[in-house]
């Protein structure tokens, strides 16, 4: 790829190839390097979107959530249907202790509907949204609908908890 580069060091795509590649090698500060070249380059906004969810993703992978949510809004702006950059914009608001703004996000990527991977994850953090929010009552019922995709002794605990709340 290095040598692609010499010879088209103006195609985005080869960055945006070699990130993932330096991804899967855990080589994460020459990945972000890439996708952030990749998307100084690209004119698609689809493949902009992807290398900020890229971006973002690495970011919170350090434990950089600010970085990240800015990564997400990104992609979210490039191409407002991808689903795994509301999904993990999400989860980057549940870490900042964000719970209205999770809640909506979570319950965006449940309203889109069609195959959601890790559906069971998806009503568990908007359930520790809720149960953050003090609505034991709808926690309880995605705790539940957790259970029905995934079942998970921590999610029967956490079930139970809310029961308490609840009460």
């Amino acid at each position: 790829l290095t040598s692609a580069i010499e010879r088209s060091p103006q195609q985005a795509a080869i960055y945006s190839f070699r990130g993932r590649i330096r991804l899967a090698q855990n080589n994460l500060t020459a990945a972000l390097a890439d996708f952030e070249k990749a998307n100084r380059l690209e004119v698609t906004p689809l493949r902009r979107s992807e290398n900020f969810q890229q971006i973002g993703d690495l970011h919170f992978r350090a434990g950089q959530l600010t970085l990240a949510l800015t990564a997400y809004d990104q992609s979210l702006n490039e191409n407002q249907d991808n689903i795994s950059s509301l999904r993990q914009r999400a989860e980057t608001f549940l870490a900042l202790r964000r719970f209205d703004e999770a809640e909506r996000d979570f319950t965006a990527v449940l309203k889109k509907g069609g195959a959601i991977p890790n559906i069971a994850d998806v009503y568990r953090g908007r359930s520790i949204a809720l149960t953050a929010m003090k609505k034991p009552r709808e926690a309880i019922n995605d705790y539940t609908m957790s259970l029905q995709f995934e079942s998970a002794p921590n999610m029967l605990a956490q079930r139970g908890w809310a029961y308490l709340l609840d009460a």
